[in-house]
Protein backbone atom coordinates (compact mmCIF):
# COMPACT_ATOMS: atom_id res chain seq x y z
CA UNK A 1 0.00 0.00 0.00
CA UNK A 2 1.68 3.75 -0.51
CA UNK A 3 -0.16 7.12 -0.05
CA UNK A 4 0.99 10.72 -0.81
CA UNK A 5 3.61 12.42 1.95
CA UNK A 6 0.51 14.71 2.90
CA UNK A 7 -1.73 11.74 3.43
CA UNK A 8 0.81 9.34 5.59
CA UNK A 9 1.27 12.55 7.80
CA UNK A 10 -2.43 13.10 8.12
CA UNK A 11 -2.63 9.26 9.25
CA UNK A 12 0.50 9.68 11.53
CA UNK A 13 -1.19 12.18 13.37
CA UNK A 14 -4.31 10.77 13.93
CA UNK A 15 -2.05 7.59 15.54
CA UNK A 16 0.24 10.55 17.37
CA UNK A 17 3.67 11.03 17.38
CA UNK A 18 4.67 8.53 20.66
CA UNK A 19 3.60 5.85 18.16
CA UNK A 20 6.15 6.94 15.56
CA UNK A 21 9.86 7.34 14.76
CA UNK A 22 11.42 8.70 12.02
CA UNK A 23 14.98 8.23 9.89
CA UNK A 24 15.83 9.82 6.37
CA UNK A 25 13.56 7.79 3.76
CA UNK A 26 11.72 5.50 6.67
CA UNK A 27 8.62 5.62 8.85
CA UNK A 28 8.50 3.21 11.99
CA UNK A 29 4.89 3.06 13.25
CA UNK A 30 4.73 1.00 16.80
CA UNK A 31 1.69 -0.86 16.80
CA UNK A 32 0.69 -3.34 19.07
CA UNK A 33 0.99 -6.37 16.43
CA UNK A 34 4.38 -5.39 16.07
CA UNK A 35 6.15 -2.30 14.00
CA UNK A 36 5.02 -0.97 10.88
CA UNK A 37 7.76 0.09 8.09
CA UNK A 38 6.90 3.06 5.57
CA UNK A 39 9.61 3.48 3.24
CA UNK A 40 9.57 6.92 0.93
CA UNK A 41 9.40 5.94 -2.56
CA UNK A 42 9.74 8.68 -5.03
CA UNK A 43 6.81 10.89 -4.26
CA UNK A 44 5.31 8.16 -2.08
CA UNK A 45 5.21 6.37 0.97
CA UNK A 46 4.70 2.48 1.02
CA UNK A 47 4.67 -0.09 3.00
CA UNK A 48 4.20 -3.91 2.65
CA UNK A 49 2.29 -4.43 5.76
CA UNK A 50 -0.41 -7.03 4.59
CA UNK A 51 -3.66 -5.73 2.95
CA UNK A 52 -5.92 -8.47 4.94
CA UNK A 53 -4.67 -7.65 7.82
CA UNK A 54 -3.89 -3.98 7.50
CA UNK A 55 -6.13 -2.80 10.27
CA UNK A 56 -5.16 -5.22 13.08
CA UNK A 57 -1.40 -3.52 11.75
CA UNK A 58 -2.00 -0.35 13.01
CA UNK A 59 -4.39 -0.58 16.10
CA UNK A 60 -2.65 1.18 19.16
CA UNK A 61 -2.72 0.40 22.65
CA UNK A 62 -3.03 3.26 24.79
CA UNK A 63 -1.75 1.46 27.74
CA UNK A 64 1.28 0.37 26.05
Amino acid sequence: MCMTALSLSIFLNIIGADRVSTEPGFITIHATEGPVLWVQSDEMWCTQAPQTDRMAQFIVDPAA
